[in-house]
């Protein structure tokens, strides 16, 4: 999440776990970023990922606006707030 509010593109490696596995999904999804398998995950693959990011500005557009939206929610705040009123 810090990467997207800093527009940071992501390249997301995130193994046999759900929760990271969502997580990637959720940002290829939003144009912000590609996700890698782990036999995908070498120098050359990277430095390709990396390339295309710096002439394809989408990625730092997305993930600007991706973290943008992500701060307008209010962080950890607002839900000790909401988990507060139905408490």
């Amino acid at each position: 999440m810090t990467g997207l509010i800093y527009g940071v593109p992501q390249i997301v490696c995130p193994g046999n776990v759900f929760e990271r596995r969502y997580n990637a999904a959720s940002i290829v999804n939003l144009n912000a970023g590609v996700s890698l398998e782990a036999n995908d995950f070498n120098a050359e693959i990277i430095k390709k990922i990396v390339n295309d990011f710096n002439v394809n500005k989408i990625y730092v557009h997305n993930s600007k606006k991706a973290g943008e939206e992500l701060l307008s929610l209010g962080g950890t705040s607002k839900v000790v707030q909401f988990i507060e009123s139905i408490i």
